[in-house]
């Protein structure tokens, strides 16, 4: 009799088995500690971070959100979201 896994995010894919989206998203924050829609663009191809997270929240995930200022390349002022894990401390980069 042989017993059945249940496959984690952290396991790596098979062939042919792709991370979601929201897989992704998780497992860089358990990596990286949080995220930003830039590093979300940029280091998952994911454009739409704000929807993923509401799509991990509706799935029971508990993520917190911090709004965060900085300058566009124009030296104005803007803010994005930081999100992290609840129950961890966030890395800025």
């Amino acid at each position: 009799m042989s017993e059945t896994r249940q496959l984690s995010i952290f396991d790596p894919p098979a062939k042919e088995q792709r991370l979601t989206q929201c897989m992704k998203i998780v497992k860089y924050l358990h990596d990286f500690g949080s995220i930003t829609p830039l590093q979300a663009m940029k280091d998952l191809g994911v454009m739409r971070l704000a929807a993923r997270i509401s799509d991990l929240e509706a799935e029971g995930w508990e993520i917190e959100h911090e709004r965060e200022t900085g300058e566009n390349r124009y030296g104005e002022k803007t803010s994005y979201a930081r999100y992290k894990l609840k129950g961890t401390t966030a890395v800025s980069s």
